[in-house]
């Protein structure tokens, strides 16, 4: 059975609130650890986990979400610059270059995904993590506001 353009989406923020969840939860582990020059293995493995948390985060966002709003409001163009900026329209993101920005770390996780060479981006994905937090945030109230 097909699903009406609401029903996707109303799946979409639901499974978008379970990306949050995990995604918060690593953050909080994080968070625990202070930025240093040399971590513990069980720090590198928290800091795994966050990376891979944040890697689906964002792919959920693009490939999910942002695609279940447009089709929701009727624009089908799927090209990510102009999904980015609906969201931008929409007031989820505050300007384009920031999301390219947690978008580039997403890239930079995947090529890079040796523990020696994460480690680069701790502290880079600790803060970015912030950002994609308060993304989502937005992206779930969008959609609360636009299916009630």
């Amino acid at each position: 059975m097909k699903l009406t353009y609401k029903e996707r989406l109303q799946k979409d923020y639901l499974l978008l609130q379970k990306q949050l969840l995990w995604l918060d939860l690593a953050y909080k582990d994080v968070k625990k650890i202070k930025l240093q020059d040399k971590y513990e293995v069980e720090d590198y493995i928290i800091f795994e986990t966050l990376a891979t948390r944040y890697i689906k985060s964002i792919e959920f966002l693009l490939e999910d979400s942002f695609i279940a709003i447009d089709n929701y409001e009727f624009k089908r163009q799927y090209s990510q610059m102009t999904l980015i900026k609906h969201a931008q329209n929409r007031k989820i993101i505050t300007n384009i270059d920031d999301f390219r920005d947690l978008y580039d770390l997403r890239i930079k996780l995947l090529d890079e995904y040796s523990i020696d060479k994460l480690s680069n981006h701790f502290e880079e994905l600790y803060f970015s993590t912030k950002l994609l937090i308060t993304t989502i945030n937005k992206t779930l109230d969008y959609i609360n506001k636009i299916i009630r």
